[in-house]
């Protein structure tokens, strides 16, 4: 201190901090958000009463059983306790031109690939959904427009040799990039990376 002070002789207080029953809680407790006033300026002789100190430790309990809370439902769910939810589902308008589609054509489209293979499968992987998902699956396969809706003309119209019929993961794989893959460039995608 005399060095600090530049004196032989202090003759100033030097504070110190005494802590008892020390508690140590896995998450911080804010003195501020549990109304205890505790100024981090210098002060003399500032203390907390027995009634801050039971805040003080009935709202680190609370704490902690929250974050024991969060683990254990965490674990019976499968999950690790860094997983977090993000807020979702709000309603928003949205206003904007779409290119309507005929469901006739794929229900036809259908029909026809039934008449001629006997059963609705893929024609890029032959999935067969019916096969995988039973009565579930029966008569399901989506609808693929070769020649894509938002470069056709007002009015044009669709044939039923326009619409190949794909399962779920070829179709998101044909309108994965610009330009849409064809059929025969997923085909040969397929085979290259199968095992």
């Amino acid at each position: 201190m005399n060095d600090m002070f530049g004196t032989d002789i202090h003759t100033g207080k030097i504070g110190c901090i005494i802590l008892t029953d020390f508690v140590v809680f896995d998450n911080p407790v804010y003195l501020s958000e549990i109304g205890v006033a505790f100024k981090t300026s210098v002060v003399s002789g500032k203390g907390i009463t027995e009634s801050d100190v039971k805040r003080i430790i009935d709202y680190g309990f609370i704490k902690l059983r929250e974050s024991v809370k969060r683990l254990n439902k965490a674990e019976d769910i499968g999950y690790t306790e860094d997983d977090e939810g993000f807020p979702e589902g709000k309603l928003i308008l949205k206003r904007h031109l779409v290119r309507e589609r005929n469901p006739e054509v794929i229900k036809l489209a259908k029909e026809r690939f039934l008449e001629r293979h006997g059963n609705l499968i893929c024609e890029v992987c032959g999935f067969n959904f019916e096969s995988h998902y039973g009565e579930l699956g029966e008569g399901y396969i989506e609808g693929h427009h070769t020649k894509p809706i938002s470069e056709m003309d007002h009015n044009e119209e669709t044939r039923i040799e326009d619409i190949a019929l794909v399962c779920a993961n070829c179709h998101r794989m044909l309108h994965r990039k610009r330009p849409w893959l064809t059929l025969n460039q997923l085909k040969d995608i397929l085979l290259n990376y199968q095992t």
